[in-house]
């Protein structure tokens, strides 16, 4: 008998990185209650059968550009490896295995056409009895803001910028209707589960006990849920530091595959300049919130019981930064300590002036800071009196501290 199947769609940008560390995290767990997890489609998301079912004709999915996979034929066998894979493993399962688990908000993001989402249900029909397909949604004014850090993680120099709301409601990235009606009509509505990314939606006001609960509420007794949070929001400043980043150096490389500099220092910030990112002000949002009215409206419908307030009303918090000033100099600075300590840079005199100054300036707050800041300088201007005795200075004091 084949088992059945869930299938997590995402959507993007609602904690899917924390459902799949989840996942993987009680395997096992899941394994003794008869869900298996595969192994074959990549560790957390499952994003090799996306990429595997997306047809031969589409480009532009950056997993392809990571993986050096740039022509029809090695598209052809990269298909045809994925799926032998993932049939061979499931025909080993154990026989008490009722529930397979797949995961990657990329099916969302990536499987756009109707050939492909009929591809994925004759392949579900093949391998799986019945299927469940789990779809995350969040408020679009909200989802804007957070794939922004997105973007800038992927490459872009772009500004946070104006928002085009009719670009928006044509996109089924933001246009739930959009998104789900093709899934509908494919998979049918009936084995669409659509639950709202908002806290007070969740069941006991967590995500993860929210998702559990899409098996058995009894069973998430049995799970851990400690789970580290990945995937943050940049910080306004981390944004700003992003956008630099990608401006003067490429996320690929000319002849594909991911540019290893650049990967170091993105990773760099995204683990020390986490945060609140740019907000929309609350006309952007009104206007975001009355394009969607219509589609959203839909989606209640269909899939909420026809209730009034589709998404939750967002609080306000504030981002912790109300003065742009400084941030040109420190996202400077902060690069090029990690340029410095990566490649070979020749720097201005002027360049080193302000690394100087700027060490000068922020000594009484941020010493380690100061010094790695002096030390780039005198790294360019061995001969500085300045420099030298400021440097002496700092890392005298750093010691002490010690």
């Amino acid at each position: 008998m084949k088992p059945n199947l869930v299938l997590h769609i995402g959507t993007e940008k609602t904690g899917t990185t924390s459902i799949q560390n989840f996942l993987e995290l009680n395997r096992a767990n899941f394994l003794k209650r008869g869900f298996f997890i595969p192994s074959s489609l990549g560790k957390g998301n499952h994003r090799k059968l996306v990429a595997a079912i997306q047809d031969f004709d589409k480009w532009g999915d950056d997993f392809f550009d990571e993986h050096s996979i740039s022509t029809l034929e090695k598209r052809r066998e990269f298909s045809f490896s994925v799926i032998s894979a993932l049939k061979t493993e499931l025909s080993a399962v154990d026989e008490n295995t009722h529930t397979v688990i797949i995961s990657s908000e990329h099916f969302q993001s990536r499987i756009s056409r109707y050939s492909e989402l009929t591809n994925l249900k004759a392949l579900c029909d093949e391998l799986f009895d019945n299927v469940s397909i789990v779809c995350y949604v969040r408020e679009q004014a909200t989802l804007y803001e957070s794939t922004y850090s997105t973007i800038i993680k992927s490459g872009s120099a772009n500004n946070f910028g104006e928002i085009d709301v009719n670009q928006m409601v044509g996109n089924s990235y933001y246009n739930y209707r959009l998104l789900l009606e093709p899934w509908a009509n494919i998979f049918h509505k009936n084995s669409l589960n659509i639950r709202e990314f908002s806290t007070s939606r969740f069941r006991a006001q967590d995500l993860l006990q929210d998702f559990a609960g899409v098996f058995s509420s009894e069973f998430s007794k049995e799970l851990n849920f400690s789970v580290p949070k990945e995937n943050e929001s940049l910080s306004v400043l981390g944004q700003h530091l992003g956008r630099i980043l990608n401006a003067r150096i490429p996320r690929y490389k000319d002849g594909g595959g991911i540019n290893p500099l650049h990967r170091q220092i993105m990773t760099y910030l995204i683990e020390n300049f986490s945060g609140n990112g740019e907000r929309l002000c609350v006309e952007q949002r009104d206007r975001i919130s009355e394009a969607f009215g219509s589609s959203n409206r839909w989606v209640s419908d269909n899939f909420w019981d026809g209730r009034e307030d589709c998404f939750e009303q967002r609080v306000e918090i504030d981002s912790g930064v109300h003065s742009e000033s400084g941030y040109l100099a420190l996202t400077f600075t902060m690069l090029l300590d990690i340029l410095v300590e990566s490649t070979t840079v020749t720097l201005e005199p002027e360049e080193i002036n302000v690394i100087r100054d700027i060490a000068i300036e922020i000594e009484q707050d941020r010493l380690p800071l100061s010094e790695k800041l002096m030390a780039i300088a005198h790294k360019s201007r061995p001969h500085g009196t300045i420099i030298l005795e400021k440097l002496i200075h700092y890392r005298s004091v750093l010691e002490q501290e010690k």
